[in-house]
């Protein structure tokens, strides 16, 4: 199974007046990560599909 570790933290404005930030609460979020091929990213699984079946 794959996944992938984030790690994150509350700018000073989603906070805007809370002193606390219950579990639970719905709002959003914004990912930021390296730059990658967007080709190898979306063939990612018809490749290692292709590899199995190659036999590498």
């Amino acid at each position: 199974m794959m996944a992938y570790r984030l790690t994150g933290s509350f700018d000073e404005d989603s906070l805007a007046g809370n002193d606390r930030v219950r579990l639970g609460l719905k709002g959003t979020a914004k990912l930021e990560g390296r730059w990658t091929v967007l080709a190898l990213h979306v063939l990612r699984r018809p490749l290692a599909a292709l590899r199995l079946w190659l036999g590498w």
